[in-house]
């Protein structure tokens, strides 16, 4: 496998781990347990998160509310227009790249599995679950780690750009490590 190949190359120093753990704890102590928002099913967080790449939380939201309110169900939204799909999530922003892409994943979703349920998912190894997620066009390693993170308790690391600077200048990473690499290094 991919994902195998690439975390025998990638061994965390004891040191990285014990700071990373030291980091934790302090977090902890400053701001308490973090609490997650409202848990969604695999599928609701996988579309939720494709609306979210590239725009803001209250935007993805929105569109997200709009796509729930005017197609009832996911099979509703993989059979709707294509055209009512796009303009129903414009509030996200690349509507046109967004609406076409949800349909096709849950099309493809619905071809290999027979049904929109990812309940099998929970069944599977992280690695077989981020690869079978990473085999859907549109979505990469970091809506893979929130999906596997959020919705399936899975050992992942979502890696924004956000993370991939702080982790670098913490220490936490090499420094040229890649962000794909960052994802399973920081997860490891």
């Amino acid at each position: 496998m991919y994902m195998e190949k690439i975390l025998d190359q990638i061994h965390p120093d004891p040191i990285l781990v014990e700071k990373a753990h030291c980091i934790h704890r302090i977090l902890l102590e400053q701001y308490g347990e973090p609490i997650w928002h409202a848990p969604h099913s695999p599928l609701d967080e996988l579309v939720s998160t494709i609306l979210s790449q590239n725009t803001n939380d209250r935007n993805r939201d929105a569109a997200y509310r709009k796509l729930r309110t005017k197609f009832p169900s996911w099979e509703a939204v993989r059979d709707g227009d294509a055209g009512e799909v796009v303009e129903t999530i414009r509030t996200a922003g690349l509507a046109n790249q967004k609406g076409p892409r949800i349909q096709a994943i849950l099309k493809k979703i619905t071809a290999e599995r027979g049904s929109l349920d990812l309940a099998f998912l929970s069944h599977q190894s992280a690695d077989m679950t981020r690869e079978w997620l990473l085999g859907l066009n549109g979505v990469g390693p970091k809506t893979a780690a929130i999906v596997m993170q959020f919705t399936l308790d899975m050992p992942a690391f979502p890696v924004d750009t956000h993370i991939y600077r702080v982790s670098g200048r913490l220490g936490l990473r090499p420094q040229n490590m890649n962000v794909e690499k960052t994802h399973l290094f920081l997860s490891a």
